[in-house]
């Protein structure tokens, strides 16, 4: 889902949460070809705040929000380059996951 429709859902301090999260990788996908790999940033939705409506849409016993990132093998290029500093890659959001 996109950054907007995931602030609609749990609101925009959980999807902050999510993002400030420090990512790690999924395991979920890793393309050899090119590199490819996704990673998330999560955070607990903490459904103080919310609305009844946005509640109602949640799971009852509460959720997770991640916020996936893709990295590929330039990305891991300028990682080794810049001597294993992760710090220089631009982590942009590529989709938000409710789980």
């Amino acid at each position: 889902m996109t950054r907007d429709k995931a602030i609609e859902m749990v609101g925009l301090g959980n999807v902050m949460a999510a993002e400030s999260d420090n990512c790690e990788p999924t395991s979920r996908l890793y393309d050899h070809e090119d590199g490819e790999i996704e990673w998330a940033g999560s955070a607990k939705v903490d459904y103080n705040g919310l609305s009844v409506d946005q509640v109602r849409n949640l799971p009852l016993g509460g959720c997770t929000l991640r916020a996936i990132y893709y990295t590929d093998a330039g990305d891991a290029k300028a990682v080794e380059d810049n001597g294993g500093d992760w710090g220089g890659i631009n982590w942009t959001v590529h989709h938000y996951e409710i789980a």
